[in-house]
């Protein structure tokens, strides 16, 4: 017993750790996705899967690691598209998420589907600037005997109208909720506070109600911030102030691994450190998918290949062209399915597209990708002409809407003479929701028309027309002057 004793004391002169020092020590994983965008093939799902296990192992169990996602999980692939987006949430399911924060792309399908998919989800839901109900500021985890929080921050604000009838929900920006969250948070005594939310610290220099780095320092309490939205990689960022940031860029290509170490004597964090998970360790038993996953892809996979239309000869073009066969596609089809003559619609893609032969259902998909609807709005010709306007002047090209059915000759000075018949008081146009929705800071003339949401998607009118014309041929009709 004395020998003990002596070894023991030997071993504090000496500074070697006892065993009560080192379990002052608890080592703690934090796993984090985002903007995965329905990108849930079985390759994919299985390489994440496998990754989440290896980490797993590695930090010693389910009971040292907490799976977040960001948000935006529920659209961005055809697959997701048809299933509304309950194949990504069986997805995230899969691999055990723990939590997950909307992003802006989950409202695409309407607020009232998001809830519904909300729900199917199995783990906790967080967004303290969300206000609607079943919708929590934060989340409490324990693991290792450690208390954690998990405060969630979804996009503060959408760019897409409400649907009819569809459930209210009010947006916050981050600097009043955390104003009220985090007093709560630190109410529960907690040992670890992370910050989850749909924002990037790129954004963080050009809006202080949201800054990132402006929350750093505000609230040094937080241990972690877990971004999003950008699609970028940030494999740690010291922000100041104690804060740590990170963010594991986009379309699952890799996972966001934040190791912890806490001392429970001194009841803090002593040291974090991040890398992006993109393979897996050679040797890792591969996650299995299950076979009704892998069935559930195949159908989606066998519609997506469905023909539903051809072109006579090559349509191309990008948003950037005033007049081109893709850009007069989506003025023709929008006008035909609102019923109207005249049209504000353009692609919303970045990179030039060319439909040639046999259209299917996924290189529609790829065309028009998002859940835009068409509004009619009824407007005099003065009112037209301070819309379009208000488009030819907005300087993000690739929300900018041209015109279709009529032509816009530029005059110095940024006004617009329009070619439209004399003899009508009102004129109506077919014009996307989210052009409407972007009017609410951005185009005042767009939102003082009356209008009215059709809820016929873009990517619908495209396949009607498709579905009555094929094959198309490219219309060269040049509506807006090149000067």
């Amino acid at each position: 017993m004395r020998l003990i004793f002596r070894l023991l004391l030997l071993a504090v002169l000496c500074g070697v750790p006892t065993g009560s020092a080192r379990a002052a020590i608890k080592n703690i994983a934090i796993l984090q996705t985002s903007d995965i965008h329905g990108h849930c093939d079985v390759a994919t799902v299985s390489r994440l899967g496998t990754i989440i296990a290896a980490e797993t192992a590695r930090c010693g169990g389910r009971d040292h690691l907490l799976l977040l996602d960001t948000g935006d999980l529920l659209q961005g692939t055809f697959a997701a598209a048809a299933s509304r987006g309950e194949i990504a949430v069986k997805a995230l399911n899969l691999l055990g998420g723990d939590l997950w924060t909307p992003g802006n792309h989950d409202f695409d399908f309407g607020f009232d589907l998001l809830v519904a998919r909300l729900r199917q989800f199995r783990g906790r839901i967080a967004a303290a600037n969300l206000d609607a109900p079943g919708i929590g500021p934060y989340a409490i985890f324990h693991r290792h005997g450690l208390k954690l929080v998990v405060i969630g921050l979804t996009f503060p604000d959408l760019w897409r109208q409400k649907a009819p009838g569809e459930k209210e929900f009010r947006l916050e920006s981050f600097d009043v909720a955390l104003s009220r969250t985090i007093p709560a948070v630190m109410r529960e005594k907690p040992d670890i506070i992370i910050l989850n939310v749909h924002y990037g610290v790129s954004m963080s220099y050009s809006d202080r109600r949201n800054s990132l780095l402006q929350i750093a320092r505000r609230y040094p309490q937080l241990d972690l911030i877990c971004g999003g939205h950008t699609h970028q990689v940030v494999a740690g960022r010291d922000l100041g102030y104690g804060v740590w940031y990170t963010e594991p860029g986009k379309h699952g290509e890799g996972i966001a691994v934040t190791e912890i170490r806490f001392d429970t004597d001194a009841g803090r964090v002593v040291d974090l450190k991040t890398r992006l998970a993109t393979v897996p360790d050679p040797g890792s038993p591969p996650f299995t998918v299950p076979p009704s996953f892998i069935a559930e892809l195949r159908r989606y996979h066998e519609q997506e290949q469905q023909v539903i239309g051809s072109v006579g000869a090559p349509i191309s073009g990008s948003v950037r062209g005033v007049g081109n066969p893709l850009q007069n596609l989506f003025g023709r089809a929008a006008a035909e399915a609102a019923g109207v003559d005249y049209a504000l619609i353009s692609p919303s893609l970045h990179d030039p597209v060319t439909l040639s032969g046999r259209i299917t259902a996924g290189k529609l998909f790829a065309t028009a990708p998002y859940e835009d609807t068409i509004t009619v709005i009824t407007v005099t010709l003065p009112e037209l002409r301070q819309i379009v306007e208000e488009q030819l002047s907005w300087q993000v090209i690739p929300q900018r809407q041209l015109p279709w059915g009529f032509h816009v000759r530029r005059q110095r000075g940024g006004t617009a003479e329009l070619m439209l018949p004399q003899h009508r008081n009102r004129y109506r146009v077919a014009v996307s929701s989210f052009i409407v929705a972007r009017g609410r800071k951005r185009f005042p003339a767009l939102v003082r028309a009356p209008a009215t949401d059709t809820g016929i998607t873009i990517r619908a009118a495209l396949q009607r027309y498709f579905a009555r014309h094929s094959p198309v041929m490219p219309d060269f009709t040049v509506w807006l002057d090149r000067k």
